[in-house]
C-alpha cells in the first residue's frame, strides 16, 4: 500500500508494553496476529477501506483529515472541479482547458447546438463557462450583443493552460466597438 510518503508495514498486534493496540479505523483493540501501519497509525486489515465507497484499499490509498480514500473518490472530493458541471475531474478523465478553466469533454460544448468543441476550433466566450461555436454565432443564434458584448471575445481552444482569465474593461469596450462595425471574430 502506498500513501504519500507512508509505507505499509506489517507487525504484530501488540504494543510495546504487550497490550493490544487500538485500530485507527474502528478504535477497537487489534487482537489479530498482524496489523497494518498507515499514516503512522495501526489498523485492522479489514478497516483499511475507502471512507466514501468502502472498497478495500489494497494497493494505493489517499488521505485527507485522517480518512483514507481510493483514487477515484479522493479526486472526486478534493481534485480539480469541472467548470461546466462542477463535478470532480478524475485523473483518467479527458479534459479541455480554456481560459485557465478545466472542463470534461462532454461539458465543453456550444451553448446553442450542444456540439462538443474541439482543440483549435474557433469559438466565442459568453462568460468564463459558456461558449458558442462560430457557426451558431455567425448565424445569429447567440444572445443579443447588448447583453453579452462586454464578455464576448473569440478564443482558440488549446491544450495549453496559459490563457488570460478575463478581459480588461478598456479591451472589452474595444471588442464591443469592433462587433458593432461587423460580426467578424476578433483574432
Amino acid at each position: 500500500m502506498f500513501l504519500s510518503n507512508g509505507i505499509l508495514s506489517l507487525s504484530t498486534g501488540r504494543g510495546e508494553a504487550g497490550g493490544a493496540m487500538a485500530c485507527a479505523g474502528c478504535e477497537k483493540p487489534i487482537l489479530d496476529k498482524f496489523l497494518l501501519h498507515v499514516l503512522e497509525r495501526a489498523w485492522h486489515a479489514a478497516c483499511v477501506r475507502c471512507a466514501d465507497c468502502r472498497a478495500p484499499l489494497a494497493d494505493k490509498c489517499y488521505s485527507r483529515d485522517n480518512k483514507l480514500f481510493c483514487r477515484n473518490d479522493f479526486f472526486r472530493r478534493y481534485g480539480t472541479k469541472c467548470s461546466g458541471c462542477g463535478h470532480g475531474i478524475s485523473p483518467s478523465d479527458l479534459v479541455r482547458k480554456a481560459r485557465e478553466k478545466v472542463f470534461h469533454l462532454n461539458c465543453f460544448t456550444c451553448l446553442v447546438c450542444r456540439k462538443q468543441l474541439s482543440t483549435g476550433e474557433e469559438l466565442y466566450v459568453l462568460d468564463d463557462n459558456k461558449f458558442i461555436c462560430k457557426e451558431d454565432y455567425l448565424a445569429g443564434k447567440a444572445p443579443t450583443h447588448s447583453d453579452m458584448a462586454k464578455k464576448r471575445q473569440s478564443v482558440p481552444i488549446s491544450n495549453k493552460n496559459n490563457f488570460p482569465i478575463s478581459v480588461a474593461e478598456q479591451i472589452a469596450r474595444s471588442l464591443e466597438n469592433v462587433y458593432v462595425r461587423g460580426p467578424t471574430p476578433v483574432p
